[in-house]
């Protein structure tokens, strides 16, 4: 595989991710930015290749690498 080949569909595992993530590290406390910039470590951390904001929307979130993907696909797929 290309790594241009090497994406899923947005929903649903960006969604369960997402969902996840911020019912589990949110705190009423925490400042937006602090909170945006500790999730695209751990989206990093699990071979999401992510996006400037300012990109045009996408539909595939892309990976570093295959294994990197499937495993997103297992842990969020359902």
């Amino acid at each position: 595989m290309t790594s241009s080949e090497l994406h899923l569909p947005i929903s649903p595992f960006l969604d369960n991710a997402c969902n996840w993530y911020l019912s589990t590290h949110q705190n009423p406390y925490d400042d937006h930015a602090e909170l945006y910039s500790r999730y695209k470590v751990w989206m990093n951390e699990q071979g999401v290749i992510l996006r400037d904001m300012d990109e045009k929307v996408r539909t595939y979130l892309y990976f570093k690498d295959e294994q990197s993907m499937l495993l997103f696909a297992l842990r969020w797929g359902n």
